[in-house]
C-alpha cells in the first residue's frame, strides 16, 4: 500500500480461525521486531493462541519471530510455497477489506491508516456467511453493545442458548467448507504420487535477466519424500542436489521415465574451432555522418 499519514505504508492482519474475528495493525515497516510487538500486543488482549500460521515472508521466517513462539508455546504454521490456495480465508478476507477501505477512503486515498479502525468494526459486526453469525459474537460469545455503558439485561437459559448457537457455527464451517473444497476440485486433475516417485516441479521464479516466456516451466527431476494433507501437498527432494522443498499438487506432475536414465548435470566449456581462429575480426561499421565528412 502507498505511504499514508505519518508514514505508514503497511497493515498486519490477524484473524480468528474459529469466529473470523479480524484485527488491524497499521505499520511503517515489516521488520520481525514490529511483527513481533504487535503480536504480543493482541496476546495481550485477547489471549494466547494455540497456533498461528503465516506466509514465507522473511518476517515469519526469522529466528527472533521462531523463537517469540516458542517462548509463548505457540505452534508456527507455515503455508504451501507460492500456493496462496492454501490460505485462502486470509486471502478472501484481504479482498474485502481492500473494497471496504477504498469505499471509506473514498476522495482521501492517503487517510487509509485512520480508517482501519472504522472497517475493522464494520467487519466485525457484518454478518459471515461462513459461521451465519457476526465475527464479534462468536469471537465473544455476545452481540455488541451499541450503547455507552449500557447492560444487556440477562436471560434465562442464556448458556443454553449460547451452546446452540455455536454448534451452529461450527456445522456451518462443515457445510462451507465442503462447498469451497467442491469448487476448488471441480478441475483439478485425479493424480495420485506416492513415496519415492519421481516427478517435475513447476518453476515459479524465472532466471534473472531472460525472458519468462522462454524459461523453463518445469524443473526436476524431484523425488516425493513425504505426503501431506492426505494428497494434498509433498514435500519433495532434488535427486541431484537433496536440496528439499514443499509444493501443492497442482504444481507437481510426475516424471515420464525411471532412475535409469537420470543423468546429472555436465558441464562443458566452449572451444571455438580451429577454422574458426583464421577469419578475420568483424570491424563495426563507421557512423553514416564520419562516412559523409571523409
Amino acid at each position: 500500500m502507498t505511504a499514508g499519514v505519518q508514514g505508514y505504508r503497511y497493515v498486519m492482519t490477524l484473524i480468528d480461525h474459529y469466529s473470523r474475528y479480524v484485527k488491524f495493525y497499521p505499520l511503517k515497516t515489516k521488520h520481525t521486531h514490529t511483527i513481533v510487538h504487535n503480536l504480543g500486543q493482541f496476546m495481550a488482549d485477547y489471549g494466547t493462541p494455540r497456533g498461528v500460521m503465516v506466509d514465507n515472508g522473511g518476517e515469519f521466517c526469522s529466528r527472533e519471530f521462531q523463537e517469540s513462539c516458542r517462548r509463548r508455546n505457540v505452534t508456527n504454521w507455515y503455508i504451501t510455497p507460492y500456493h496462496p490456495q492454501s490460505n485462502g480465508m486470509f486471502e478472501r478476507m484481504h479482498r474485502t477489506f481492500k473494497s471496504v477501505l477504498a469505499c471509506l477512503s473514498n476522495g482521501h486515498p492517503l487517510r487509509w491508516p485512520e480508517l482501519l479502525q472504522p472497517t475493522q468494526v464494520m467487519m466485525n459486526q457484518a454478518w459471515h456467511s461462513s459461521t451465519g453469525h457476526q465475527p464479534y459474537f462468536a469471537f465473544f460469545s455476545r452481540y455488541l453493545p451499541r450503547i455507552v455503558s449500557a447492560s444487556l439485561p440477562c436471560v434465562d437459559g442464556e448458556e443454553d442458548e449460547l451452546a446452540v448457537a455455536h454448534e451452529l457455527i461450527k456445522q456451518t464451517h462443515e457445510k462451507m467448507t465442503r462447498k469451497y473444497r467442491s469448487v476448488a476440485n471441480r478441475r483439478r486433475k485425479n493424480q495420485s504420487v506416492g513415496v519415492r516417485s519421481l516427478v517435475w516441479i513447476k518453476r515459479e521464479t524465472p532466471i534473472p535477466g531472460t525472458c519468462r516466456k522462454l524459461n523453463v516451466k518445469w524443473d526436476g527431476p524431484y523425488r516425493v519424500v513425504q505426503v501431506l494433507l492426505d494428497g494434498g501437498g509433498y514435500v519433495l527432494e532434488n535427486v541431484f542436489t537433496g536440496n528439499k522443498v514443499q509444493r501443492a499438487v497442482d504444481k507437481v506432475k510426475p516424471y515420464s521415465g525411471s532412475e535409469e536414465w537420470l543423468l546429472g548435470p555436465l558441464e562443458k566449456e566452449f572451444t571455438p574451432c580451429p577454422e574458426d581462429e583464421n577469419l578475420p575480426l568483424q570491424t563495426r561499421r563507421p557512423p553514416r555522418r564520419l562516412i559523409e565528412e571523409c
